[in-house]
């Protein structure tokens, strides 16, 4: 626990992986999260692929070939599992459609929750959030997730959203603060679905 602005906070201790394709909606659900579990008194460390990616100067766009593409998920994944060891509850936004990554997350982390944005394709299409979609269509940018790169799709996520409704991200946030709290049994397993 931490004391903040007067308030007591609570630190849980959880990986909350938001994953789906470019546009998808995966950094607005990660924020929405973040402030409804703030406004419960609960801190949530985020991390936005792209803004971390960029921070860490680790690819160019132009460059995002699968192999380059898995190895930053790989190091995603490990530092997710960094803090949440550490006893924070960590919220990453990320494409890293790559089964060995989901595999790898629910092998290692105790408390995980594994949210899937899967929107249609036309939707994706309508919104093109971030011109990427646009530029794929100029020829003028390639390599995206859900355009001209297959992905692997999560196997076993927790949650599969089409569209996050208000009432969706009321329903995570409560879902995520019960994962938390709930009794261990004598042998150290948690009375949720093993994932």
């Amino acid at each position: 626990m931490h004391q903040h602005l007067g308030k007591l906070v609570l630190d849980l201790t959880m990986l909350v992986w938001i994953t789906g394709v470019s546009g998808a909606g995966k950094t607005y659900l990660a924020n929405k999260l973040v402030k409804k579990l703030r406004n419960k008194s609960i801190l949530a460390v985020h991390f936005d692929g792209d803004e971390l990616r960029n921070c860490l100067k680790l690819e160019s766009p132009k460059d995002f070939r699968k192999t380059k593409r898995l190895a930053i998920a790989r190091k995603y994944a490990r530092l997710g599992k960094l803090l949440s060891d550490q006893g924070h509850l960590v919220i990453f936004s990320t494409i890293s459609l790559f089964n060995e990554i989901q595999d790898w997350n629910r092998k290692n982390n105790p408390k995980y929750v594994e949210i899937f944005l899967n929107v249609p394709k036309q939707k994706i299409i309508n919104r093109d959030q971030k011109q990427l979609v646009s530029r794929y269509f100029e020829k003028s940018q390639n390599n995206i997730v859900g355009m001209d790169v297959i992905a692997q799709m999560p196997i076993n996520p927790d949650f599969i959203y089409q569209d996050v409704k208000p009432e969706d991200e009321d329903y995570l946030t409560n879902f995520i603060i019960y994962k938390h709290t709930e009794k261990i049994n004598e042998n150290g397993m948690g009375l949720y679905k093993s994932c």
